[in-house]
């Protein structure tokens, strides 16, 4: 980031708060100042990791700057945040498992042997796999 012109800084703080004042005004609620201080703490840090994350992404597409879909790109990367993790890592367990127990029932077919206990393992951890992977396909498309 580039150093900023405090007197610049100062007349953007004023806007926020004037901005986050008029927001909060309809709210049945008061809002005090350290209140507001905290709201705009809160909004300053994610510009920061905003403005962090879409340089990122400009930087994995090679581009020189960062456009608007760079900006939405990064935005929707930092509201996933953890739950984009579970979700592939649902995914990769889910995969996993079916994979396996998909070759499984391949080797079995090739052996021409089918235990109960094993056509049954098999079967489990594919039912499981079929359902981890389905969910987490789910998550990602909503």
């Amino acid at each position: 980031m580039t150093d900023r012109d405090p007197g610049a800084a100062k007349s953007a703080l004023r806007r926020s708060r004037a901005a986050i004042s008029k927001r909060l005004k309809p709210l049945p609620v008061e809002f005090p100042d350290a209140s507001i201080d905290a709201a705009l703490e809160y909004v300053d840090r994610f510009v920061d990791d905003l403005v962090e994350e879409a340089s990122r992404v400009a930087e994995r597409n090679r581009s020189d700057h960062a456009s608007p879909e760079h900006i939405r790109i990064a935005r929707d990367h930092l509201e996933a945040g953890s739950t984009r993790w579970i979700d592939e890592m649902a995914g990769t367990l889910g995969g996993l498992l079916l994979g396996g127990g998909l070759s499984g029932y391949i080797s079995m077919i090739i052996g021409s042997t089918y235990p109960t206990a094993a056509v049954a393992i098999v079967t489990v951890l594919m039912i499981f796999g079929a359902a981890l992977l389905a969910w987490s396909l789910g998550h990602r498309m909503s």
